[in-house]
């Protein structure tokens, strides 16, 4: 859906239409009045938008996957969906090569300020990553073959390589200095949260770190939401969660969807104990 939407619309309208078609879709199925903030949210205005489009069916892995009891009977004035419509803009306007990993769509879903809920999707190729906190991970538009190695991969996890993702194009002195305090064996820069995400998902890397402001939660929700179900942690760079409390106004001009002190993020598989530690190796602030 997401790949044949951007294939038709130049960069500028792509990440608008997209959020028009994720936003309204949601809402014809929990009601126009869920708290969805997005990042094109200035420009699109979903709450006027005929509804007109059928709603997708349940995506095949959830079938007959048990929902704990506290997700069902949510009140949904507890929950906000945060949307990214195109992550990964630069690389969407100037590399297509770099576009396929780094431009995704995220969709990631709060429960009383909580992330439990996350999707990326990469829009050029479709393949998505999505995951519930407390239930699992799960994939779909993806090989047979890649799915079992992702889960060879998060069975077998090795915590003694540190090969780190960082930003493509918004880099300084603040970020290089904490890069070589992380004592990273190889660093790997592209572009794109989302992306980021999905290579650590895939093996590519082993933690993403951006210790400067620069991303806001509808970057940071999804893949915070997707770690924790896959095995994994996304935190600010001192190890402190990254809040995604409501704006006073309820609106998302507050530079309370601004994260201030930047991320880290780290892939530990099965490994909890070591895991916790191995992340705690990359907070550095």
């Amino acid at each position: 859906m997401f790949n044949y939407l951007f294939i038709y619309f130049d960069w500028s309208q792509a990440d608008l239409h997209a959020q028009q078609l994720i936003g309204t879709g949601l809402m014809q199925v929990f009601g126009k009045d869920l708290a969805i903030l997005g990042e094109e949210d200035e420009d699109v205005d979903i709450r006027h938008v005929a509804i007109t489009q059928s709603p997708e069916p349940l995506l095949s892995s959830l079938s007959g996957i048990s929902i704990p009891a506290e997700y069902v009977d949510m009140d949904y004035k507890d929950v906000q969906v945060f949307v990214d419509p195109l992550d990964g803009t630069r690389e969407y306007i100037t590399d297509k090569k770099s576009a396929e990993e780094a431009a995704t769509v995220l969709i990631g879903v709060c429960l009383k300020g909580k992330p439990v809920g996350g999707v990326i999707t990469r829009a050029f190729t479709g393949e998505t990553l999505y995951g519930i906190v407390g239930v699992g991970w799960f994939c779909e538009n993806m090989a047979a073959e890649k799915v079992q190695e992702l889960i060879q991969l998060r069975d077998t996890r090795s915590l003694t390589r540190r090969v780190v993702a960082t930003t493509k194009s918004h880099g300084d002195a603040k970020l290089e200095s904490y890069l070589v305090s992380v004592q990273p064996s190889e660093v790997k820069r592209s572009g794109g949260c989302g992306g980021k995400i999905f290579l650590m998902l895939e093996g590519k890397v082993d933690a993403y770190c951006f210790p400067k402001s620069g991303t806001k939660t509808w970057d940071t929700c999804a893949p915070e939401a997707i770690l924790q179900a896959y095995g994994g942690e996304l935190t600010q760079p001192n190890g402190q969660r990254i809040s995604y409390e409501r704006a006073e106004d309820g609106g998302r001009a507050a530079d309370v969807h601004l994260n201030v002190t930047g991320l880290v993020a780290s892939f530990r598989g099965q490994r909890d104990a070591e895991g916790l530690d191995y992340h705690r190796s990359f907070c550095k602030l």
